[in-house]
């Protein structure tokens, strides 16, 4: 849920720095461990409450977003939520809670592409199976009208 290089944010005079909740709840999913924090966004395990599993649960403080780039995130996160792609994980949910815009999806165990480039480069074999599926997502998603926006290892 990152910031397009040329949108517009509110700037820290309009958007002071507050301090965020360190527990976060909605009616159906409940954070457990804060996995990354800035002072804007936080990215969280949690649980989804109904079906018992582990969730991702990302958020962003709305008024840290111009109006443009909050209508922009529900407009894609939308596209997300009804795309069927067996590169990208599935939006089980998302909304707005506490001055915060959220967004889950489920955990997918394993080893974080961050994580494991520091243990050294790719083989080749494994760069050519990373970029296929990453490929494969991004037509998925850009076919369906939507933007990633924030391609990285930790994503």
């Amino acid at each position: 849920m990152a910031i397009a290089p040329g949108e517009t944010t509110r700037d820290a005079q309009q958007s002071p720095a507050i301090s965020l909740p360190d527990s976060w709840s909605s009616s159906r999913f409940q954070a457990k461990q804060v996995l990354q924090a800035t002072s804007r966004t936080r990215t969280l395990l949690g649980e989804d409450r109904d079906a018992g599993d582990a969730v991702i649960i990302k958020t962003v403080r709305t008024d840290a977003l111009s109006r443009a780039a909050k209508t922009r995130l529900e407009y894609e996160t939308s596209i997300r939520q009804q795309l069927d792609s067996p590169s990208l994980a599935p939006v089980r949910n998302y909304g707005e809670e506490a001055g915060e815009f959220y967004v889950v999806l489920p955990h997918i165990s394993g080893t974080a592409l961050r994580d494991r480039l520091q243990r050294g480069p790719l083989s080749v074999a494994e760069t050519l199976q990373l970029g296929k599926a990453l490929f494969s997502g991004l037509r998925d998603l850009h076919q369906s009208g939507g933007l990633h926006r924030d391609v990285k290892p930790d994503n």
